[in-house]
């Protein structure tokens, strides 16, 4: 079995730009989306793709000006 090193440094650069993008979410999600990280790096998901659901998050994040759980609660309520 032949050992992964990692001689590009990507993962110090992965985990400064990954918090670097949680950073910029809403406090209130930003327990949910480590955990959601976590998720994918068990399940195997590169640094590169994980970054790039990150930053689509942080857009998104800049679309809806509100943190996912009351964005949760008010689709809830228009649907009542």
């Amino acid at each position: 079995m032949v050992a992964k090193v990692d001689i590009y440094g990507l993962e110090e650069i992965f985990e400064k730009t990954a918090e670097r993008y949680i950073s910029r979410l809403f406090p209130e999600d930003r327990a949910d989306v480590r955990r959601f990280v976590d998720e994918l790096l068990l399940r195997g998901y590169n640094a590169a793709r994980i970054n790039k659901y990150l930053a689509s998050l942080v857009s998104l994040k800049q679309i809806l000006v509100m943190p996912v759980h009351t964005l949760e609660v008010t689709i809830r309520e228009s649907i009542i």
